[in-house]
C-alpha cells in the first residue's frame, strides 16, 4: 500500500448559469493532510474522460522543500471553479474515484 499523504471527504459541487450558454461550476471539499509540511491543491485533470457530461478533477498532493513545522493533522479547504459552456451532470474526483452529483443553483 502507498504511503498516503491525505485523505478528502465532504465533497460538494454546484453549476449555476450565469448568462445564456454560459454557467460557473464550483467544486469544493475538505482534505485532511496526514503528513507534515505537505499541501494539496484541485486542478482540472487533462485530457478529460470520455462522458463529456462529468468534469474529471484530480487531488494533487505537493511533497514539502524542507521539512518543518508540526506534525499536527491539518484539514484544508479545496476550492475549484470555472466559468463553463458544458453542463455537467457529476464530478470524477481522482485519483479516489470518488463521483459527486452536480446541483443546479
Amino acid at each position: 500500500m502507498a504511503d498516503q499523504t491525505h485523505e478528502c471527504f465532504e465533497w460538494r459541487a454546484s453549476q449555476k448559469e450565469v448568462k445564456y450558454g454560459v454557467s460557473i461550476l464550483r467544486v469544493s471539499g475538505k482534505c485532511r493532510i496526514l503528513k507534515p509540511g505537505y499541501s494539496v491543491e484541485l486542478r482540472r485533470q487533462a485530457p478529460q474522460g470520455i462522458n463529456p457530461r462529468v468534469c474529471v478533477l484530480v487531488v494533487l498532493a505537493h511533497k514539502p522543500l524542507w521539512r518543518r513545522g508540526s506534525s499536527e493533522t491539518v484539514v484544508k479547504e479545496l476550492e475549484y471553479s470555472e466559468s463553463t459552456g458544458a453542463v455537467y451532470d457529476s464530478v470524477l474526483i481522482m485519483p479516489d474515484g470518488v463521483e459527486v452529483r452536480v446541483q443546479r443553483d
